[in-house]
């Protein structure tokens, strides 16, 4: 059994060695192949750091593309503005543009005596929706969109109607007062929204504001020339129904500067859209009154007809030059040219087509009036500029 017990002890002592020596040569075998492939990566990195260097004549070869690449890119043609665009107060012109064709549809409106000013209202707004409807569809622009909450429809609707009961009260007071006096109670709206704004908004109301509504209010009084206060007949362009024209008038026009807030809440609807359904709400509302009043629908004769077209036409136009000037204009100045130019066209209208020559306290309410608008728009002028400066 020793002996036995010694082979086995010298077989397995074998085995051991030839497992030992495969174990060297394995090793060996593995330390042979690291070091190939370590000297395989050296000499790859060699390589490369060697074709990552730089050298001069491939710098000035970049150099020389790279001012290729960029005088290339400068002669590409970079997109130019629109003309109108480029005009220096272009917007401006456009203003006074508007405020010219708002009065020549004005005009229209006095020459039209045979004809309700509401029927001439659902006539105009037949025709204007007639316009407005295909351009809407064209631009798939419906008049009340599916996208549209009930908080939004309802401020369209309301947004109609008071705009509607402006405008019949304007065409109203066309009829009964020259046409100077009827643009300067409508531009007696910066008042009402100070006071709205006071005491809706709680904003502050400074010396300016307060010099403002006092020479509006005091213009408003010498050009009206209340009954209690003066005792005087009526001029030439002045009726009977003056007085209440103006009253109506006076009341709208405080109705209606609430419809900017409306507009503002609604700046992201299309042009298209609130034209349409402003015009569907007058169609509305002029049929009811004269469903209701029994106002006899007048058949205008061929050169009416004409005249309401224009006037129809007009109408989109005017909306039309007013947002584009807001577009390049700053709305602080377009706001105050339009206010004083109106003004000043329909004064000048009024005297020499209309050959009504307003008396002395009528031409100093009518100035009253403007400086009170001209003080309010260089004001607001000179705010922005000072919170622009300011950063804020």
């Amino acid at each position: 059994m020793g002996n036995e017990e010694q082979e086995n002890l010298a077989v397995g002592d074998m085995e051991k060695e030839n497992i030992d020596n495969r174990v060297v040569i394995k090793v060996e075998g593995d330390i042979d192949e690291e070091s190939r492939e370590t000297d395989g990566a050296d000499s790859y990195k060699d390589d490369l750091l060697s074709k990552s260097k730089p050298r001069h004549g491939d710098l000035t070869n970049t150099k020389s593309e790279l001012l290729e690449h960029t005088k290339d890119c400068n002669q590409i043609e970079k997109p130019r503005p629109v003309f109108w665009k480029r005009i220096a107060g272009f917007g401006l012109m456009l203003i006074i543009l508007k405020n010219i064709i708002s009065i020549f549809a004005d005009i229209i409106v006095k020459k039209i005596p045979n004809i309700h000013p509401v029927t001439l209202i659902l006539y105009r707004s037949i025709i204007s929706l007639s316009i407005a409807m295909p351009w809407g569809i064209l631009q798939d622009q419906p008049p009340f969109p599916s996208n549209q909450t009930a908080k939004d429809r309802v401020l369209i609707v309301a947004r109609g109607v008071i705009a509607c009961l402006q405008v019949m009260a304007s065409y109203f007071a066309l009829k009964q007062m020259p046409l100077g006096v009827q643009k300067m109670i409508l531009s007696t709206r910066p008042v009402f929204t100070i006071i709205f704004a006071r005491f809706f908004l709680k904003e502050s109301c400074g010396l300016v504001e307060c010099v403002t509504i006092v020479l509006m209010l005091t213009g408003l009084v010498l050009v009206i020339k209340p009954p209690f206060l003066f005792t005087q007949q009526l001029e030439s362009g002045y009726t009977e129904w003056f007085l209440l024209s103006a009253l109506l008038l006076f009341l709208s026009t405080a109705i209606h500067s609430n419809v900017s807030i409306i507009l503002r809440h609604l700046r992201k609807q299309s042009v298209v859209s609130l034209t349409s359904s402003r015009e569907i709400v007058y169609v509305i509302m002029t049929f009811i009154i004269i469903f209701c009043a029994g106002i006899e629908l007048f058949t205008p004769s061929w050169e009416d007809r004409l005249k309401i077209f224009v006037l129809s036409v007009s109408t989109i136009i005017t909306s039309a030059l007013n947002i584009i000037s807001l577009k390049v204009e700053e709305a602080g100045k377009v706001a105050l040219l339009d206010r004083s130019s109106a003004i000043i066209i329909a004064l000048i209208t009024q005297i020499t087509i209309f050959h009504e020559i307003p008396d002395n306290l009528t031409l100093v309410g009518l100035f009253l009036v403007l400086a009170a608008v001209l003080l309010t728009g260089l004001y607001k002028l000179w705010q922005a500029r000072t919170m622009v400066r300011s950063g804020h």
